[in-house]
């Protein structure tokens, strides 16, 4: 094995049917450079509905015979949550309080110019782990016809999505980066109209997902996983599967991971 590229193979082919046991294999790998005094999640697989995912076996490692850390973690489905409380810096939006009321017959709206993207409205909430954001507002195609979405964590906004979307329906969108420690979104729209335009934005709500990780494991170089007593590690149907892995090294390196198991139907 050379550092940072397993080599590690699953016993079966994956997603073949283990024979006798009902179960289906299941093997995953990832690698990324991490920087410096970083962390990634890879993998980051959904395991489907009605299903339950057993990690086995597997490595870990890093590209340079240094400290790093990993831990293993389920993001279960979550619930869709308001937000608490808005910022409207420029002081451009109305009825704010309407995109968090839990009713899609009320609506906030801002006075967007013609060929111009309109004022942010930064909504609020207690800071959660957040997988995804939806919102519920008018769309057109010869006006208001672009949105654009970002949330906050890590100290800094990160983006979530600019495009189109669909009139009055409400319309998810994943955080690229998958689960995260979120304060806050902000949202604006683009007027592609020849004249000022009143954009209407009904609700806007966070997806929380509370992660439980495996007990965190230090390792110099290369480590089986998991480690006893915690093998198998379980993941119930519809959560997110994911191996964080940290580079407390002051240089970046190259980090991977592969793993095996099965999944299996309860019941």
């Amino acid at each position: 094995m050379a550092h940072g590229y397993p080599d590690f193979q699953p016993a079966v082919t994956p997603s073949m049917p283990i024979i006798g046991g009902g179960q289906v294999a299941w093997f995953q790998s990832a690698k990324a450079v991490i920087a410096t005094i970083d962390t990634e999640d890879l993998i980051n697989y959904v395991v489907p509905d009605g299903h339950q995912l057993h990690v086995c076996s597997g490595v870990v490692c890093i590209d340079f015979p240094v400290l790093a850390r990993y831990d293993l973690r389920q993001t279960p489905g979550g619930t869709w949550t308001s937000p608490t409380s808005h910022i409207d810096a420029d002081g451009k939006w109305s009825n704010e309080e309407n995109v968090y009321d839990g009713d899609i017959a009320t609506y906030s709206f801002n006075d967007i110019l013609a060929a111009s993207w309109g004022s942010y409205l930064i909504l609020l909430i207690n800071e959660e782990s957040i997988d995804k954001v939806r919102f519920y507002a008018h769309y057109g195609a010869l006006d208001v016809n672009i949105v654009d979405i970002d949330v906050y964590y890590d100290g800094d906004w990160h983006d979530v999505y600019e495009g189109d979307f669909s009139d009055k329906e409400w319309v998810e969108k994943d955080i690229p980066a998958g689960a995260q420690l979120v304060s806050k979104a902000r949202i604006r729209f683009y007027n592609d109209s020849a004249s000022r335009y009143l954009e209407g934005v009904y609700e806007f709500q966070f997806d929380t997902a509370e992660v439980t990780p495996q007990e965190g494991l230090t390792f110099d170089t290369i480590t089986q996983v998991p480690y006893q007593p915690q093998a198998p590690y379980i993941v119930e149907a519809g959560a997110t599967f994911a191996v964080r892995v940290y580079n407390d090294d002051d240089a970046a390196h190259t980090m991977s991971v592969a793993l095996a198991g099965f999944l299996t139907k309860p019941g």
